[in-house]
């Protein structure tokens, strides 16, 4: 028996290979479970509002951002009618924009309606009756810049409450 080796099979320990299916299964079992517990918190948490708050937040910071940077640009317009006056609308109303996208996003994601769809409507009512006195170059344009200017801050003043 000196010279003879024995071969370690598989077969022979048939215990140990259950054992460590059991685990094995047990394992996946418990990382399945686990995964599925993760996920519900995730929508749980998603559902009730906690990190809504930080996102309310961002909106709200953006269109004001964007309510102040609307209000420099008509400010820093010159009186008299350029094309560089007829770029700066133009940019009114982009930033006039993006702030009703936000308040379309911030309805989307928690039924917040920010701004009333009426204020958009007298915005925009503004902005073009600007442009129509700019492409004219007849008359003077400062009554609809102060008028534009005035809805403009109301608005940031109503924000800001």
């Amino acid at each position: 028996m000196r010279g003879q080796m024995y071969r370690y099979s598989a077969r022979m320990d048939t215990g140990g290979t259950r054992r460590g299916e059991t685990i094995r299964r047990l394992l996946l079992a418990a990382v399945a479970v686990l995964s599925v517990a993760v996920l519900v918190l995730v929508i749980v948490l998603i559902r009730t509002g906690t990190p809504g708050v930080n996102v309310h937040s961002e909106i709200m910071a953006r269109i004001n951002s964007d309510l102040s940077s609307a209000i420099t640009v008509l400010n820093r317009m010159d009186r008299s009618t350029t094309s560089k006056t007829m770029s700066d609308i133009g940019r009114i109303r982009q930033y006039v924009y993006a702030i009703e996208e936000m308040n379309k996003l911030s309805i989307a994601l928690d039924n917040n309606r920010l701004i009333s769809d009426d204020v958009f409507i007298a915005l925009y009512g503004d902005i073009d009756s600007f442009e129509v006195l700019l492409s004219g170059a007849k008359s003077s344009t400062l009554d609809a810049q102060t008028l534009l200017l005035t809805h403009l801050t109301n608005l940031q003043t109503l924000l800001s409450q």
